[in-house]
């Protein structure tokens, strides 16, 4: 028999053309629904048959830690370790605690900006933040969560945080501290054209899908609590087994679209019109762990006959790619060097070539 394309938990593949993504719609601040007493009991349940996703109800975030209250037989029902699912492969996430419901009142009330979280786990330092392979496998499939009907979270993006969380706690801390150092001083002192670079891909990537800065897990200041935490996301396999069909990347497509010409609707009536780089300035000065919340993406630039145009993976796109501020501007000193080095000396191969006797390609 044949190894199935897809896992049991992936979504029938149907004839429909479009499916209008839900939870767009930007309701007001703070959040409408009623908010949980900081007594109120944990719960967990798992949102598919692969394991792979969570949602844990009155939670909250220590550090790296994912902190849930219970007691007694309640306590038990709740998960000791998550599992985290990813190109990489599944991993437990053990960083989980367990405590009366009485220690609630240690930690500070729900967060009065957004009512959820959103961890994406399983990746790495250095590879998952800045691979366009390696983030689709989480924008994809994070898309379907929080957007598709049929998972019913239906979360808008003003009212959820991200937080990534690395595949071991030693990349883990490394990432934090790494963003701490780099978001230290704001969009104020550092090398810019790093700071172009980052708050770029999170616009790009990441705030269609969050109105506020993802950042790595850990990096908060303090505690953060949240009516909803989204743990995991679905698998995304260039092999066999995973989640995301050609309707779930439909379905990606499809929310781009619907929430980027909403914000180009908005941006319609605005005064507010960036050019250069300014939007991505104020991006970066929000990514300070424990700025305030500020929608500053932008997002209708993303969208046609914005500063980006949308069109990355066309002919017109991969030119887009090579001009800033998609690409790093050359620092001034780094460009006098180059204009001022002297001519390249012959390639090392033809001058082994030569060395050895035979005829070079160069010489005939």
């Amino acid at each position: 028999a044949s190894r199935p394309s897809y896992s049991a938990s992936a979504p029938r593949e149907l004839a429909a053309d479009v499916e209008e993504p839900c939870g767009i719609e930007q309701p007001s601040y703070p959040s409408e629904l009623s908010q949980p007493s900081r007594a109120a009991r944990t719960k967990a349940r798992k949102l598919s048959e692969s394991g792979c996703v969570w949602l844990l109800e009155n939670a909250c975030i220590d550090e790296r830690k994912i902190v849930m209250f219970a007691r007694d037989d309640e306590a038990k029902l709740l998960p000791k370790k998550l599992m985290g699912c990813g190109e990489f492969g599944n991993y437990e996430f053990t960083a989980v605690e367990v405590r009366r419901p009485s220690a609630r009142f240690a930690f500070p009330r729900n967060s009065t900006e957004v009512p959820a979280l959103l961890i994406i786990p399983g990746l790495m330092s250095g590879v998952s933040l800045h691979n366009p392979f390696h983030l689709l496998h989480s924008t994809v499939p994070v898309a379907w969560q929080l957007h598709h009907p049929d998972y019913g979270l239906c979360i808008p993006r003003t009212q959820l945080d991200i937080r990534l969380a690395s595949f071991s706690a030693w990349h883990g801390r490394r990432q934090a501290h790494f963003w701490k150092v780099l978001t230290r001083n704001g969009d104020k002192g550092g090398n810019p054209g790093q700071k172009l670079g980052i708050a770029s891909q999170q616009r790009f990537w990441w705030s269609p899908l969050g109105a506020s800065p993802a950042i790595p897990l850990g990096a908060d200041p303090e505690p953060r609590c949240y009516e909803r935490i989204v743990f995991g996301r679905e698998l995304f396999r260039t092999g066999l087994g995973g989640f995301v069909t050609p309707r779930v990347m439909s379905f990606y497509h499809q929310y781009l679209k619907t929430v980027i010409a909403g914000a180009a609707s908005t941006a319609a009536t605005s005064a507010q019109q960036d050019e250069g780089y300014a939007a991505e300035l104020r991006i970066f000065a929000k990514m300070r762990p424990g700025s305030s919340y500020a929608d500053e993406a932008d997002l209708w630039q993303l969208g046609p006959g914005g500063l980006f145009d949308g069109d990355f993976f066309t002919p017109k796109g991969a030119q887009l790619l090579q001009e800033v501020p998609l690409t790093i501007p050359i620092q001034q000193e780094a460009k006098d060097r180059t204009e001022n080095q002297e001519e390249d000396p012959p390639e090392p191969q033809a001058q082994l070539i030569e060395s050895a006797g035979l005829e070079s390609p160069h010489t005939r």
